[in-house]
């Protein structure tokens, strides 16, 4: 039954599509098709969310580092011992 909705809803998915598509080759573009404005309101908000974290500075590698880097230790732990 599942498989008989989904195959219900992507027939009027692409009769809608197909439908917006004729009318904007008919107004020269005016007019855009519910797939294309999906596409483009996605593609969108992953460009606004990428320029919030670039202005906030949450971007990894900007701002000053949270970790520090140890120096290496001068003393000799583990010394082997000379060969006979």
């Amino acid at each position: 039954m599942v498989i008989v909705l989904f195959s219900g809803l992507k027939a009027v998915w692409n009769s809608f599509n197909r439908l917006f598509n004729a009318f904007g080759q008919l107004t020269g573009g005016a007019v855009i098709s519910p797939g294309a404005a999906t596409i483009m309101t996605a593609a969108g908000a992953v460009g606004a969310a990428g320029l919030a974290a670039v202005a906030t500075g949450t971007v990894v590698g900007v701002g000053q580092a949270r970790w520090r880097v140890r120096p290496r230790s001068t003393t000799v732990r583990h010394q082997r011992k000379p060969r006979v």
